[in-house]
């Protein structure tokens, strides 16, 4: 699989840079500074989040062989990709 460094489209989350972080020990800086860092970290987790959800959704529509993807995810995609199980849980009543 080719990784690229960045995608193009239609104006989403793939087309802006994730946000910068500060790399360095927050017990270093001063309150300001530190509140500001973890404002970066934040933001970029929530991006990250966001990039994955959309990798997530994509892989459970896809299909192999083909750039056409099914209406209804299918989430069985997803655990047997990063191993997690799926359990059946009975509805109320």
């Amino acid at each position: 699989m080719a990784v690229e460094v960045g995608f193009s489209g239609g104006g989403g989350v793939f087309d802006t840079s994730p946000p910068a972080v500060p790399w360095t020990d927050p017990r270093e800086l001063p309150g300001q500074e530190c509140e500001a860092g973890l404002v970066a970290w934040q933001a970029r987790l929530v991006h990250d989040e966001w990039r994955r959800a959309c990798w997530m959704l994509e892989t459970a529509r896809a299909r192999a062989d083909t750039l056409e993807r099914w209406p209804e995810p299918d989430p069985r995609v997803i655990a047997a990709c990063l191993g997690w199980s799926v359990v059946n849980r009975p509805g109320p009543g």
